[in-house]
């Protein structure tokens, strides 16, 4: 394992057993044995590490480029699953990180909602931007939500919810001015 790969495992451990604000660098540095200067060669500031743990789960889980219509509701699970699996981390840093996972999250999902909207409405050449920004806004929204109540609902019922909701806009696409 590298050290980059170190560095943010011990960050995972350091947020689920406290809060973001808490973990100093100087601590996952010496808990992975490395000089403070080598952290920074890698990451600016614990931010930095936050933000590319929080682009990390979303690529490798529900990645832009290979998410489509048939393989949505696998990605969303894999990526629900993780955020259920790393839960103390992810609601012991969201609530703190000045939105950083909201507009990482955002945008994320603005930019799948645009890509199945696109391969939704086929040759139509509209442009689907708002929709997609009032689509993403609520996902993330519920996704938030569900991540700061300790995961209350099933993942199951959240996933079919999402699914519904990609058929009701397969359906209504068209009819969409």
């Amino acid at each position: 394992m590298n050290t980059r790969e170190q560095i943010k495992i011990e960050f995972l451990k350091l947020i689920a057993s406290s809060s973001f604000d808490k973990v100093r660098i100087s601590t996952i540095c010496k808990n992975v044995n490395i000089q403070r200067k080598l952290f920074y060669y890698y990451f600016e500031d614990k931010y930095a590490l936050l933000n590319d743990i929080y682009q990390d789960d979303l690529s490798l889980n529900f990645n832009i480029s290979e998410t489509n219509k048939i393989n949505w509701k696998n990605g969303a699970k894999l990526l629900l699953e993780t955020y259920k699996s790393r839960g103390a981390f992810y609601k012991n840093s969201i609530t703190v990180d000045n939105n950083q996972w909201h507009n990482i999250f955002l945008t994320h999902m603005r930019a799948l909602f645009i890509r199945l909207f696109n391969e939704l409405s086929a040759n139509d050449d509209r442009n689907f931007y708002f929709n997609a920004t009032f689509f993403s806004n609520g996902w993330t929204g519920i996704i938030e939500n569900w991540i700061i109540n300790d995961f209350d609902i099933d993942i199951a019922v959240l996933i079919d919810q999402f699914y519904a909701l990609i058929h009701f806009t397969k359906f209504n696409i068209s009819k969409w001015e």
